[in-house]
């Protein structure tokens, strides 16, 4: 039978470098069904220098790692592609011949596969850890500790991180834990997998953080902090999967960013309590909820806001509808 063992030696930034060896032995093969469809049992082996959770591809069994340096894992049977109902041939293969099956190539494809995520979860924790340097006063980041996996599948083992089922970390949500400093958008743009982010109920200050670096957010939650400034006009500009913009309760000023409007998907807005300026611009989506109120705006409400709650425009110095053009 085939097998293989190779390991790899990965260097993180500013952390310890990362060893992982990877051991594959096939332990049976048979022929069965009444097609005699070829069926594999392996046994995967990974050791790590590092502790991860990590779940092997859809044709594996769902792995996760317990708190030791090493895990391993036995898949379950991999069943060939079924063939017609009616085959006219069905080939017999022979365990003796020294070529090998086409499966064994597909193995060694979705091993790799496994060893490039497993790297690649290292590189986001290095990631994470360099993030959370960025920020002063985190000291409710206290397990955040870099020879932890931050998720366990879906299940979240460092304080504020969303995980997807997959083990990876979609998301961050950093509420009410007296945090400031800077919030460093371009390591957080290099998680592939983030898609929210919310640091509500902090001391943040200084200009709203770069969101158009990570053009795949689907919601951004800034409020209740000290923010200030103005915010671009093209600061959400092909940011398709943004659906909730939260801002409201800070100091921002200037007018309200022209791309909002280009938001199709957009279902929440609450921009209350800041000090912008001028009209509001034209929103067109269905199913928006806005809130503009006790900011420093004038001129006519949109046509397509009418249905908005009228607390939504409190503070205003004008508020007839303004028809569309369109």
């Amino acid at each position: 039978m085939f097998g293989f063992s190779f390991s790899f030696n990965f260097k993180q930034p500013n952390h310890n470098p990362l060893r992982l060896g990877v051991n594959y032995k096939p332990a049976k093969t048979s022929l069965a069904g009444p097609y005699q469809q070829l069926i594999i049992q392996t046994t995967l082996s990974i050791s790590t220098s590092q502790i991860f959770s990590y779940q092997l591809p859809s044709t594996f069994l769902p792995l996760t790692s317990t708190p030791h340096p090493s895990f391993s894992a036995t898949t379950r049977p991999l069943t060939a592609i079924n063939p017609p109902s009616q085959p006219l041939h069905t080939p017999q293969p022979n365990m003796g011949s020294k070529t090998r099956p086409h499966w064994q190539y597909l193995i060694v494809f979705h091993l790799l596969q496994t060893c490039i995520t497993v790297l690649s979860d290292a590189s986001d924790i290095g990631k994470l850890i360099t993030f959370k340097s960025s920020l002063n006063n985190p000291e409710a980041l206290a397990n955040w500790d870099p020879n932890v996996a931050p998720c366990n599948l879906d299940k979240e083992i460092w304080t504020g991180i969303i995980c997807r089922k997959d083990g990876s970390v979609s998301g961050l949500r950093l509420e009410n834990m007296g945090l400031n400093g800077s919030i460093d958008m371009d390591i957080l743009s290099e998680l592939p997998s983030i898609r929210t982010l919310s640091f509500a109920n902090n001391s943040f200050s200084g200009p709203i953080p770069d969101v158009s670096k990570i053009g795949l957010l689907r919601g951004i939650y800034l409020s209740n902090n000290n923010f200030s400034g103005v915010i671009r006009d093209d600061i959400f500009a092909g940011m398709s999967g943004m659906r909730r913009v939260k801002l409201q309760k800070n100091k921002f000023t200037g007018r309200i960013p022209g791309s909002l409007t280009k938001l199709s998907i957009l279902v929440d807005l609450q921009m209350q309590d800041n000090e912008f300026q001028g009209e509001i611009p034209d929103f067109e989506q269905k199913g928006l909820k806005v809130n503009f109120a006790n900011n420093r705006l004038s001129g006519p409400i949109p046509s397509g806001l009418r249905n908005q709650d009228p607390s939504s425009f409190a503070g205003m110095k004008f508020q007839p509808f303004r028809e569309s053009l369109d």
